[in-house]
């Protein structure tokens, strides 16, 4: 064999590691699938798990939800409020929550802010704390905890328990609604949206600003920097302005579904799109970055997240 041979050989094989190395450790390949996802946290790449809620951890999108809501008895007269919105529009993630729009339309179209803003003047403004949490329970016992909660992400739950990798929770919509999800997934952060409560009742404004785009990456970058802060406190306080996430970053994937969260997707070292909406700006996105995407099945549905037994069983699966 002559030398240039030799050295052609030599450095196929040497591009080969490289690029199997490259593709296997770090940032995940765009072809990765859930095992691949699953690999890396059990491999210790991975410190923290920010996932989105409506889509992703629930089937049910955020205007399902929204719709469920309001369809709740309770509270003030919405006849108004129903009647300008329609009840029966489009019930999957739209980017809004009750768009007319065609759904492959809406989510680039739609401003996701105001729509947001709207729905929390037009339906929760005037109700008392009492029934906002009693309205959110019943939407949480008859349409969530069963048969509405991915499998993959149960599984994903109890990874990041087993491997203690932080877990933050992160949505546009009321992080009031997601209070009885919270209380059986135990995340360490919850982002959202939230509404100013006064004398017990809700005045109809959001507080502070709707959890979407760079609001939704400036409330996760500080819940990082929070966890960050927890392990290295200065005489028990928690200096969160002083501490340094960049390594954090490098070592957070984000399992996201909207274009809407593409800013917070560019600073994590691992992002991914799970059941993504359709969207021509998400479709672009994925390419030019080479996120992997990755669909969960529609057959993996938990019968019940308050079954015990059941939750016990996925759970000694995944080891």
């Amino acid at each position: 064999m002559n030398k240039n041979r030799f050295y052609m050989i030599l450095m196929g094989v040497l591009f080969f590691n490289v690029t199997f190395f490259s593709a296997s450790f770090g940032k995940l390949p765009a072809n990765a699938d859930f095992n691949a996802v699953k690999r890396v946290i059990k491999n210790g790449e991975v410190d923290y798990l920010v996932i989105g809620i409506s889509r992703v951890c629930l089937k049910p999108g955020i205007a399902s939800l929204g719709k469920w809501y309001v369809k709740t008895p309770g509270g003030i007269s919405r006849a108004g409020a129903k009647t300008k919105y329609g009840l029966n529009a489009v019930t999957s993630w739209v980017g809004g929550w009750f768009s007319r729009m065609p759904d492959d339309q809406a989510i680039d179209k739609t401003d996701a802010e105001k729509e947001m803003s709207n729905f929390v003047k037009d339906f929760i403004k005037g109700d008392k704390l009492s029934t906002i949490q009693k309205k959110a329970k019943s939407v949480w016992e008859d349409h969530c905890k069963e048969y509405a909660i991915y499998r993959e992400f149960v599984e994903l739950y109890y990874l990041c328990k087993a491997y203690d990798v932080k877990l933050i929770g992160v949505d546009i919509g009321l992080k009031r609604l997601y209070k009885n999800f919270s209380e059986v997934f135990e995340f360490d952060e919850i982002c959202g949206t939230d509404i100013q409560i006064e004398d017990g009742k809700a005045t109809g404004i959001i507080k502070g600003r709707v959890c979407s785009g760079q609001e939704k990456k400036r409330q996760v970058l500080d819940a990082i920097a929070t966890l960050v802060a927890r392990e290295y406190p200065d005489d028990g306080e928690y200096l969160d302005e002083e501490v340094d996430i960049t390594d954090a970053l490098e070592k957070t994937m984000f399992v996201f579904c909207s274009p809407n969260d593409a800013r917070l997707a560019k600073e994590v070292g691992m992002p991914v799109v799970v059941n993504a909406v359709k969207s021509k700006k998400l479709e672009k996105l994925i390419k030019t970055h080479k996120w992997p995407s990755i669909i969960w099945d529609e057959e993996h549905i938990v019968n019940d997240v308050t079954d015990k037994k059941e939750m016990e069983k996925i759970r000694k699966r995944i080891k």
